[in-house]
């Protein structure tokens, strides 16, 4: 089960991204996304370095790592 922490942080990187991308994952995956985050979970994401473990649970880079192979990468 994927925690609500992780929607959050799940969130906040897709929106640093261009919607083209980001729109090549479903739209029923994108809506949970936004159903599920908490919204009160202060993150640490550093734009510069969003695989840092220290800023990122290690769950978040899971599911990014999935989007890219079923989504993004072609």
């Amino acid at each position: 089960m994927i925690s609500s922490n992780t929607y959050k942080e799940l969130y906040e990187i897709l929106s640093y991204m261009d919607k083209i991308t980001v729109m090549k994952i479903p739209l029923e995956i994108l809506q949970n996304i936004k159903k599920y985050k908490n919204d009160y979970y202060k993150t640490k994401i550093d734009k510069k370095d969003i695989f840092n473990e220290k800023n990122v649970n290690r769950e978040t880079i899971d599911l990014l790592c999935y989007f890219y192979k079923h989504y993004w990468y072609k």
